[in-house]
């Protein structure tokens, strides 16, 4: 059909600028799952009273993070399956979060290195699976926000932290699902559950670490280091989420990079105006209006979280191009 179309050997045409503001725009409705989306609300809104209502809203990121990822973590099935691979998820997470709080007021060379370990050790994981690379990819953002969150802390002296109540936190958090689901066992009855994100690749399968695959695992390692070292050894305001975009943009090949590049600069200006609303308040309408941001930014952690799984299923299968 090529040939009698008269188009076989001619160049594919690139894309154009309307098209790629096309896909950079572009929105997917199959990727909205208001049940589910309603379900995390409700069971975050638990953490979320309790440390506003004690005043120790510093942990609140801790317990939210831990009780999120617990539930991207649910493999489904059996109760006792559940429970296993939460727990130990948990556990490493809990020394994940010691780490990167412990670490977080260190000279900024140590957090370089620890970025640099950890983000070789969770690309290296997809040789247990492409499900326990998800996993450590999860794990490997949190670890970046941690450093975040623990610097901050140290540069405002009336904000204490301890490392201990953070690892707390993050536990309590994922406790939190696993008193969801068994709540929910003694409601719906027995019997095995399925997958609570479909959209997470299920499987478990050892594969050998490739060529490709160190490569881009080295390659993810340095950026993240790089920008690390950029965020924290020029002490920029915020500079944190430079490690986090590089890490959720980077993919196997470049268009693929550029793209999801583009979208996060959409967000990022998005986010921007957002935080221009409090800049010209005071007082009791300030409190108010960064209330309803908090709202706000819940509601959009809940549903945004289906492009970082898009960003992981990519990843998770490297292409020769990578190196």
């Amino acid at each position: 059909m090529a040939g009698a179309s008269g188009r076989a050997g001619q160049p594919v045409d690139k894309p154009t600028a309307r098209s790629w503001l096309s896909r950079i725009s572009r929105f997917d409705p199959t990727g909205l799952n208001w049940p589910r989306a309603v379900l995390f609300l409700d069971i975050a809104l638990v953490p979320l009273v309790v440390f506003r209502a004690i005043g120790h809203e510093q942990y609140l990121l801790s317990a939210l993070f831990g009780l999120f990822f617990a539930w991207l973590d649910d493999p489904g099935g059996s109760l006792a399956n559940r429970a296993s691979h939460i727990a130990v998820f948990t556990l490493i997470g809990a020394g994940v979060t010691a780490l990167g709080f412990g670490i977080g007021g260190y000279a900024w060379g140590w957090l370089v290195l620890a970025a640099f370990a950890i983000t070789l050790v969770a690309g290296s994981a997809a040789a247990f699976g492409v499900r326990r690379f998800v996993n450590a990819m999860l794990l490997n953002v949190w670890f970046l926000v941690t450093l975040g969150l623990a610097s901050s802390f140290h540069h405002h002296s009336r904000i204490t932290s301890y490392t201990w109540a953070q690892v707390l936190a993050w536990v309590g958090g994922a406790a939190l699902w696993l008193s969801a689901t068994f709540t929910a066992r003694l409601v719906r009855g027995r019997g095995d559950r399925p997958r609570q994100i479909t959209e997470l690749p299920g499987d478990t399968a050892r594969k050998p670490l490739t060529r490709p695959l160190v490569m881009f695992a080295l390659m993810r390692a340095l950026v993240t280091a790089g920008t690390v070292a950029l965020a924290f050894g020029l002490d920029l305001s915020h500079g944190y989420w430079m490690p986090i975009a590089a890490m959720v943009a980077m993919k196997p090949n470049l268009e693929q990079s550029t793209l999801t590049a583009a979208q996060r600069v959409v967000g990022a200006v998005t986010a921007a105006l957002l935080l221009l609303i409090p800049a010209s308040e005071h007082g009791l309408r300030l409190f108010l209006v960064e209330r309803a941001l908090e709202v706000v930014a819940l509601v959009l952690f809940m549903h945004g979280w289906r492009s970082a799984l898009g960003t992981t299923r990519s990843t998770a299968r490297p292409s020769p191009q990578a190196c």
